[in-house]
């Protein structure tokens, strides 16, 4: 016990003595005296000047404290004048005998005008490289752990820390980049483990043209022991300005809590809620596994927000839509999941105006942007969100040739190049450029520079669509290749949709495949190759000028048949019971040869070419009587000629005239011949008969002078025998 006892008082003596020496110490060694000592021996660890231009002041027991103050650390060769690193004022004090239980106790660290200065020149070197003098082999190997970190993390007690007038500014001569961040102010609360901690930040970000203000508020809280860090009552403010932002800037504001455990690797954030550009939204993020592998889930949902106040917040200008209305209300809500190499919108859903967007989407692959999705809308009217009619029109019409900027395509070949898209989307109610499908559905797959609709089927107007198109940009010269097939379809309201009018009705039938090529619309016009194929029933024809050609064309063939001409009104429209073509393209040339139409009062056949590029027509269609389809020189040609605004009409009844002459020609050398070979025949008959009479008389002579011979024969033979018997009697007499 005695010696316990000495000991004890031993130990009183030395911590007297020692406070006693520290104070006598402090009290009589000027700290400033010793500036060029460590001065000097920072040149000689680092090769940089230090410039203490402020007081210095330190304490020792019961806290150990140093105050410093404006200072200044030159920077690395090479890299100019400016100072490396500077402060106004640094202020550090900490219990003295707390640090012998492992336990840190300090008063509120302060520090004023902090300014650090990286940069990197064009080599690639840094300002920072000649400071870092840790083994680099020892670098690549894994650290030992501690003792303190294999054990409890050492306790601290802060009453605080003040950083006032920050600074922070990074150059990079290699890419022109330039980062500053001023001022950085942060102010927090006691700090110690495990407890509620009010923190405060605000700093300027500016990047060339482009500045962020960022204000953050609430208490933090952090235990290394048990790996739990928490934010409560988070409120972060961020203001952006720059170049194509409005004057103001864009302001957001996010409210948030989160929770995370470095030993369990988990964090939560919830609730997150955003509010920006007049948005709100709300959600949350939970993420597993954070350091090893992580991965995340989450959700997000906004309010009802109107497009167009968003976009004007922006200072962006929307162009004008054929709806004023459209682009006025909209609202997103998703929850999603991924992690490092991929994100997936698990459920999707998206308002835009009267239209829903539901499904999913994924992006697999984050470095190659590999992006799938299945989606359904259940409609929506695109015409609503096109230019007006009166924009649109004037664009498109005025009889003016394009001009080289309206007639670029101007495609977004890099995007194509690198897209990996494979995906479907169905539309239960569709309207674009005035065509109504239903029950739409599209497959889509870009990869290499390649774009596929493969296929995109829908109904429309009592029938049936389908099309494969493709982009293919893999070359210089971009491609574009489709195929159209038309079955059972209302062909008036179609065209009506597409051109404002029914200038063919029925029926329709519709095949085409089509190829081109070409960076301008005029280019792919010259370029259009393929073939098509179409057949039309019980329809109409609608013209008025076709009409009265047609009419025209009756007359000329009932004049030539002798019959009145007819009296019928001109319409605007001329039925038919069928009408069938094909045709093949080259060089934007349509060519076609075997047009059959069959109608009440007429029968056609057609034939010719249109030139896209030019828009020229030069069609002939040859008309005929009903029946007479299988005559040839029955029919009318009439000539349709000229550019599609100014088509001429020419009947060339002459040629038919020639034709109906060499009939009547024909007919009357077959009449005249007819009548010779009857009157041959007549008169042979006439020779016959004369040549059968003169015979008869003959004959009838020949027998009566037979008859007479023997009457004579007879009368002499009866007048002999009566000599002979007259003489015989005299002799017996």
């Amino acid at each position: 016990m005695k010696v316990l006892k000495w000991a004890l008082v031993g130990l009183l003596l030395f911590i007297v003595v020692a406070v006693g020496g520290a104070l006598t110490l402090v009290a009589t060694l000027d700290p400033n005296d010793y500036k060029p000592q460590i001065a000097a021996q920072v040149k000689k660890a680092t090769g940089r000047n230090l410039i203490i231009a402020g007081d210095i002041s330190w304490s020792f027991f019961p806290w150990v404290g140093l105050n410093i103050g404006k200072t200044t650390l030159s920077n690395a060769e090479g890299f100019g004048n400016e100072p490396f690193a500077q402060f106004d004022a640094v202020g550090v004090k900490v219990a003295l005998l707390p640090l012998l239980k492992k336990q840190i106790k300090a008063k509120k660290i302060e520090a004023l005008g902090v300014s650090l200065n990286l940069e990197k020149n064009q080599a690639g070197k840094t300002n920072w490289e000649d400071l870092l003098h840790a083994d680099q082999t020892a670098e690549a190997k894994p650290a030992e752990r501690t003792g303190t970190e294999q054990g409890a993390v050492m306790a601290i007690d802060i009453a605080g820390i003040a950083l006032t007038d920050a600074q922070l500014r990074y150059a990079d001569a290699h890419s022109g980049t330039t980062l500053l961040i001023k001022p950085l102010n942060i102010t927090t609360g006691r700090l110690a483990w495990g407890v509620d901690v009010p923190v405060s930040l605000d700093l300027a970000l500016s990047q060339n043209d482009t500045a962020l203000w960022v204000n953050l508020k609430g208490q933090l809280s952090a235990d290394p022991n048990t790996g739990v860090y928490q934010g409560d009552g988070l409120d972060l403010a961020v203001t952006l300005k720059g170049a194509g932002l409005p004057p103001d800037g864009v302001a957001v504001n996010l409210g948030l809590g989160f929770s995370a455990n470095t030993q369990t690797q988990t964090l939560q954030i919830k609730p997150l809620r955003v509010d920006a550009l007049g948005i709100q939204a709300e959600g949350g993020l939970a993420v597993e596994q954070f350091i090893d592998a992580p991965h995340f889930t989450g959700q997000l949902k906004t309010s009802q927000f109107n497009p167009r106040q968003v976009a004007k917040q922006l200072d962006i200008a929307l162009p004008p839509t054929a709806n004023s209305k459209a682009l006025n209300s909209a609202a997103l809500a998703v929850d999603f999941s991924g992690n490092l190499n991929s994100v997936r919108a698990d459920t999707l859903e998206l308002r835009l105006d009267d239209s829903q967007l539901t499904g999913r989407a994924a992006v697999e692959d984050l470095k190659r942007l590999a992006t799938r999705f299945d989606l359904a809308l259940d409609r929506i009217n695109v015409d609503d969100y096109l230019p007006p009619a009166s924009a649109s029109e004037s664009a498109s019409t005025g009889g003016t040739s394009p001009t080289a900027t309206t007639d670029k395509i101007e495609l977004p070949v890099a995007l194509l190049r690198s897209l990996d898209m494979q995906g479907t989307l169905t539309v239960k109610s569709l309207i674009v450029k005035k065509l109504q499908l239903t029950d739409a559905s599209l497959a889509v797959k870009a990869h290499g520079g390649r774009l596929e609709i493969n296929p995109l089927k829908a109904q429309l107007y009592g029938g049936a669509a389908s099309m494969v198109a493709s982009l293919d940009v893999t070359r210089a010269t971009p491609r574009y290749a489709a195929q159209i097939d038309l079955q059972g379809v209302r062909s008036a309201e179609i065209l009506e949709a597409l051109l404002g009018d029914r200038y063919v009705s029925g029926i329709a039938m519709f095949k085409t495949s089509l190829k081109t090529s070409g960076e301008r619309i005029s280019t792919l016009k010259a370029q259009l190759q393929g073939t098509a194929q179409a057949s039309f029933k019980e329809g109409t024809i609608k013209g008025s000028k076709l009409s009265r050609q047609i009419n025209e064309a009756r007359n000329v063939l009932r004049k030539f048949q002798g019959k009145p001409p007819v009296t019928e009104a001109i319409t605007d429209e001329t039925r038919f019971s069928q009408m069938t073509m094909t045709a093949t393209l080259h060089n934007g040339v349509v060519s076609n040869d075997d047009l059959f139409i069959e109608a009440p009062i007429f029968v056609g056949k057609g034939a010719g070419t249109i030139d896209l590029p030019k828009s020229y027509l030069n069609y002939t269609l040859s008309l005929a009587q009903p029946g007479d389809a299988d005559k040839a020189n029955r029919y009318l040609p009439l000539h349709i000629k000229g550019p599609f605004e100014q088509l001429s009409f020419k009947l060339e009844a002459d040629k038919i005239l020639k034709l109906r002459l060499k009939e009547e020609e024909a007919k009357a050398k077959a009449r005249l011949r007819a009548e010779q070979d009857k009157l041959k025949q007549q008169l042979k008959a006439e020779q016959d008969k004369k040549q059968a009479e003169l015979k008869a008389k003959a004959e009838a002579e020949k027998s009566r002078l037979q008859e007479q011979v023997k009457q004579k024969q007879d009368e002499l033979k009866q007048n002999l025998e009566d000599q002979l018997q007259d003489q015989l009697k005299g002799l017996f007499r």
